[in-house]
This record gives structure tokens, C-alpha cells and sequence, in this order.
């Protein structure tokens, strides 16, 4: 099942609905309102209840203070561990900007649209426009279908002079640099490892990249070794910079290596390396 991010405004009275609907199909969802069952979700006027009258350098004195940071981090740590955004509208600046950081991210985003709202011609950015919670969960379900261990899709975007090379077969090797974001990405802790069998999760969170941090654990020491593995992606599904033009690509596997500079890679600087086989004919839900 999905981890949803739903993005949607305070103001909406869907959102609630929508929230329930899809965790009860099993799903696990984020709720910006209600981020934990004692919790509520940040609002301006815990800082101020005459927020709306602010002007621009009060605006900014309250964007840095700790309530905002600590609402904001809340909030975008589970935008970043989300594999889907479901925009739910009407809803305003805020959640367009989530979405639009989650789709440019590789992450599917779906347009909820319940009732007629002002045409938009860069929706077509994300990955579906749905009517109603019925087309929404079938939609989910569909997607849920292609997460199946035989089936398991990484979502890329290239520029497209790379994306080109990849879809003439001239080029068989993408790289992504070896930083926090792309280690949680492509990583997971190995179960079997005898330092991860405590663990409860196999996810590589921010924490234990601080512990390997402090103790001078290098990323390439731990796969070496076997305590983290790559996750079992079978295919890239690319995408020409921020288009809906898919290209999937069949994954060999993912290492950290020398890439060649001619594909992308930087010298001499050990890398991501993403190990590409054949592109397949897939069709999009």
C-alpha cells in the first residue's frame, strides 16, 4: 500500500472525508490538519491571531520562528517519505507548492477536482485529473497493482538530451549524486545484517544518517558490506524534464562507481550508478 500525502487547504470540508476514505482502503496518509492523534496541525495564528494583517517584514519574521519551522519540517519530511500527492481542490498556494515539489521529485500527483474549478493547462504537469473519491481510490488501486514485487517503478526526471540517449539505447548508465536524499531514495537497511536486526523499519531515515555521519560511516563502506541494499525497483520510468512523456527502462541494479563523464557523470567522483537494460513498451494507468 501507498504512503499519500494529502494536499488540500483548512478551509476545504473534503479533506477530512478524503483522508478517511483512503486510509480505509488500507493506504497510510499524512493529514496536514492532524499529524498525529494528540497533534494539531500548524497554523499562523499560533503565532499571532491577527496574522492576516501582517505586513511583509512581520511575514518574515514569522516564517523563521520555531513554530513555523517546526511546522513546516513536519510537514515536508512527510511530503519527502510520501510516494503519491492527491491535490485535493480548492485549495491555495500552499498545496500547489507541495505538489509541485513532489511531482518534480518523481512522485505521482493527482488532481481531486469534486467540483468545477477555473481551467488550468499546467495540470497536465501531473499524472491524473480525477471527478470524484471513486475515480480517486480506483486510481490508487490501479497504482497499487504496478507495486507489486514483479513490478516495482522508480520515477526520474532527465533532461532531454540524456532522456534521448537512453531511449536509442546509446546510453546505459544514469548517476545521481551520493547525498542524503538519493541514500533514503534508492536504500533501504538490510534485514539480515546483524547491526539492522533491532531495526524496526528498513527505512534509512534522517536519524540514522546522522549516526553514520558522526561515526564516520561512508555510504560506499555500508553497501560494501551488505548493511544497506538497494531497493527492489525492476524499472526507471523517465520522464522528459517535467513532461508526461514516460520512457520505462528495465533497472539491472543500482551501485556506487566512477561513471563515465560522456553520460552525465561527474570525473573522477564516485557516484549513484543506475544500471539500465532494455526500454519496454509499458502503458500508463
Amino acid at each position: 500500500m501507498a504512503k499519500i500525502y494529502v494536499a488540500s487547504s483548512w478551509r476545504n470540508d473534503l479533506q477530512q472525508q478524503v483522508v478517511s476514505l483512503i486510509r480505509e482502503k488500507g493506504h497510510q496518509v499524512y493529514d496536514f490538519k492532524h499529524p498525529d492523534d494528540l497533534q494539531v496541525g500548524f497554523s499562523w495564528a499560533e503565532i499571532d491571531p491577527n496574522w492576516k494583517d501582517w505586513d511583509v517584514d512581520e511575514y518574515k519574521t514569522a516564517l523563521v520562528s520555531p513554530c513555523a519551522e517546526e511546522g513546516f519540517t513536519r510537514d515536508f519530511n512527510a511530503m519527502k517519505d510520501a510516494d503519491i500527492c492527491v491535490l485535493l481542490l480548492p485549495c491555495g498556494r500552499s498545496a500547489h507548492t507541495e505538489a509541485g515539489w513532489m511531482k518534480g521529485h518523481g512522485k505521482k500527483v493527482i488532481v481531486l477536482m469534486t467540483q468545477p474549478q477555473e481551467a488550468e493547462l499546467m495540470y497536465k504537469l501531473f499524472d491524473k485529473v480525477v471527478s470524484n473519491t471513486s475515480e480517486l481510490l480506483r486510481y490508487l488501486n490501479a497504482l497499487d497493482a504496478k507495486s507489486h514485487d514483479d513490478f516495482l517503478v522508480l520515477n526520474l526526471n532527465l533532461i532531454g538530451r540524456y532522456y534521448d540517449m537512453i531511449q536509442d539505447g546509446n546510453k546505459t548508465e544514469e548517476y545521481r549524486e551520493i547525498k542524503p536524499y538519493w541514500t533514503k531514495r534508492f536504500f533501504m537497511l538490510n534485514p539480515e545484517h546483524p547491526d539492522n536486526l533491532g531495526c524496526k523499519s528498513t527505512n534509512i531515515t534522517d536519524d540514522t544518517l546522522i549516526y553514520w555521519n558522526k561515526n564516520g560511516l561512508a555510504i560506499e563502506t555500508l553497501i560494501s558490506e551488505g548493511a544497506i541494499i538497494a531497493k527492489r525497483f525492476t524499472h526507471v520510468c523517465f520522464r522528459r524534464g517535467y513532461t508526461n512523456t514516460p520512457l520505462f527502462v528495465r533497472l539491472a541494479g543500482i551501485s556506487v562507481g566512477i561513471g563515465k563523464p560522456q553520460w552525465g557523470a561527474p570525473p573522477d567522483t564516485p557516484v549513484f550508478i543506475l544500471k539500465l537494460e532494455k526500454t519496454e513498451d509499458i502503458q500508463l494507468i
